[in-house]
């Protein structure tokens, strides 16, 4: 079985083969999403459409549809502030006055909620 990718995202197997290697071929087809906008994805429904041909005429479209759901990403506490890394380091002396527990310039992000 050859295979084709056509610009308009059109994937096209060519035989001769048997009707058990076009199957073997189309169990292969999968869905991966490329596109990472993390926090605020597209997650409309994918739609992928097969028709098979025998040489002479077109199956009736055949249609997968693929829920697409979007994850909520956890926030980052960084408390170091523009240090690298994340975590912060203080030294406490005994009997000596309070020290801090997390950077002035500390953030937190969380790339999906404003709140």
């Amino acid at each position: 079985v050859a295979v084709q990718v056509l610009s308009n995202h059109s994937l096209v197997l060519v035989g001769p083969a048997s009707l058990s290697e076009f199957y073997a071929s189309l169990s292969t087809v999968q869905y991966h999403h490329l596109e990472a906008f993390p926090g605020f994805p597209d997650t409309s429904q994918r739609v992928v459409e097969f028709v098979v041909n025998d040489g002479k005429n077109d199956s009736i479209l055949a249609t997968t549809y693929i829920s697409f759901f979007g994850r909520n990403d956890p926030p980052v506490l960084d408390t170091n502030g523009a240090l690298p890394g994340l975590n912060f380091t203080s030294t406490f002396v005994e009997e000596g006055g309070p020290v801090p527990a997390i950077d002035l310039a500390a953030s937190i992000f969380d790339i999906d909620d404003n709140n």
